[in-house]
């Protein structure tokens, strides 16, 4: 009459298949937290190793010392030309036929020319 344990339908007993899945389920992150937190480490570790290596190299004279208060300036201008943000009839001081056609300042081409045709049909009454 009795097979069953009643301590199985208790919602605090550590045996029931809701409470297993949730202790699975909270390992699991702490598994996944703790392998992030190594990977983070790991590269730092090598990130420090890399710096003292070039710091070292600058310091024996293999490498020349940078100037780190104006490199972001060249990399920022290399990565601008890189992507085709300037180009040369940019810089001949032609303007660009994709600028000229765009909107500016919320105009569109379809707004001016509506504006136009409004202002034609007042002069015409």
């Amino acid at each position: 009459m009795g097979d069953g344990d009643l301590n199985l339908k208790k919602s605090w007993h550590p045996q029931t298949m809701k409470n297993i899945e949730r202790v699975w389920k909270s390992e699991q992150k702490h598994k996944a937290e703790h392998k992030k937190i190594e990977e983070l480490q790991k590269q730092l570790k090598e990130e420090r190793a890399r710096e003292e290596m070039t710091k070292y190299a600058e310091e024996t004279g293999v490498l020349k010392k940078k100037d780190d208060r104006s490199s972001w300036r060249l990399h920022c201008a290399s990565w601008v030309k890189a992507e085709g943000y300037c180009n040369s009839s940019n810089m001949a001081g032609q303007e660009d036929p994709v600028q000229r056609d765009s909107p500016r300042l919320g105009e569109s081409r379809v707004h001016r020319s509506n504006y136009e045709q409004h202002q034609e049909d007042r002069r015409l009454s």
